[in-house]
């Protein structure tokens, strides 16, 4: 299940041998790692190849958490704000 990371909430399916049954889960906040495909999705969704190749560089950190492979967000939202800006600086 995709998570959509402008809203607090998101709806989740669950099955049943009748239905499906939908519910609406809140969350207090953003997870606090994603997976390679989550982090691609939050980069304005670069291919996967492109997150491996960046941590590769040093962009940011990929650790393992048993057989799964994740990247804390405050390393995300870090690499962002290391950008250029493309107008330069933002005026306050």
């Amino acid at each position: 299940m995709a998570i959509d990371f402008g809203s607090p909430d998101y709806v989740e399916e669950i099955p049943s041998p009748r239905q499906t049954v939908t519910r609406a889960v809140t969350r207090g906040e953003a997870p606090a790692a994603l997976s390679v495909d989550e982090a691609a999705a939050f980069l304005g969704g670069v291919h996967r190849s492109t997150i491996y190749d960046m941590a590769k560089r040093g962009e940011f950190r990929m650790l393992k958490m048993g057989g799964r492979t994740i990247i804390p967000r405050g390393d995300l939202i870090a690499y962002l704000d290391r950008l250029p800006s493309l107008y330069g600086p933002v005026q306050k």
